[in-house]
């Protein structure tokens, strides 16, 4: 996983615990996260969710857009939905 992906995932977690509401992984975990430098033997099992949701293909069926790249409303809601 190279820095930019812990980077994003890292976003993604962030978003989705205070708009959301949702956890994937454990506070331990979290604070380890905010503290990776990319290193990817430490963080080989990242949240099944997080694994979909980078799938580019999995995401343009179901109009997923990634925190990231969202620019829109509309883009934030469907979003979220699909997240949830």
């Amino acid at each position: 996983m190279s820095q930019l992906d812990v980077k994003r995932w890292m976003l993604f977690e962030s978003y989705n615990r205070k708009v959301l509401g949702i956890k994937s992984i454990d506070d331990e975990s979290f604070e380890n996260l905010k503290e990776a430098k990319g290193n990817p033997s430490n963080y080989s099992n990242e949240p099944p969710n997080f694994i979909i949701l980078c799938n580019e293909s999995y995401c343009r069926k179901v109009g997923y857009v990634p925190v990231h790249a969202q620019d829109s409303q509309i883009q934030t809601q469907t979003s979220d939905r699909v997240a949830r």
